[in-house]
């Protein structure tokens, strides 16, 4: 039986295009080395961090409040005591459209509001842990 020698050459780049694809798969699949995702985004190995800025409390919050810990996308604080005024978190770097964010208390309910440049916090606790993850919105967030 005698192969077509351009049937071969079409098989034999299937095979390698399939091969390619398989291995390109594994790559991705598999542990990352560090390094840059975007701007903000990285990766070690096994996880995604987000960098960038960090954002800063810059009203309120009770007397002595921790320090931020984390970035825009991603952080925490300690409330300090006194904590019936409202608390404001300033992003470090502006979002082009109000975020989509979580905030949650250690132990209570925080009731918070988001814009482009910061988070709101209007209810808190004494000495309670304050936790935030913030998504930008498509198309420009």
């Amino acid at each position: 039986m005698r192969l077509n020698p351009f049937k071969l050459a079409a098989i034999i780049i299937v095979v390698l295009a399939i091969g390619g694809v398989q291995h390109k798969l594994r790559a991705q699949s598999g542990p990352q080395p560090p390094g840059p995702i975007g701007n903000a985004w990285g990766t070690n190995g096994a996880h995604v961090y987000a960098g960038g800025a960090q954002p800063t409390i810059s009203s309120g919050c009770g007397t002595n409040p921790g320090t931020v810990a984390g970035s825009d996308t991603a952080g925490h604080f300690v409330t300090g005591t006194g904590t019936a005024q409202p608390c404001v978190i300033t992003f470090g770097q502006v979002y082009a459209k109000r975020p989509t964010c979580i905030v949650t208390g250690e132990a209570s309910t925080v009731s918070y509001n988001t814009t482009p440049t910061a988070i709101n916090i209007t209810s808190l606790v004494d000495s309670e842990r304050i936790y935030w993850n913030c998504v930008a919105q498509p198309n420009g967030g």
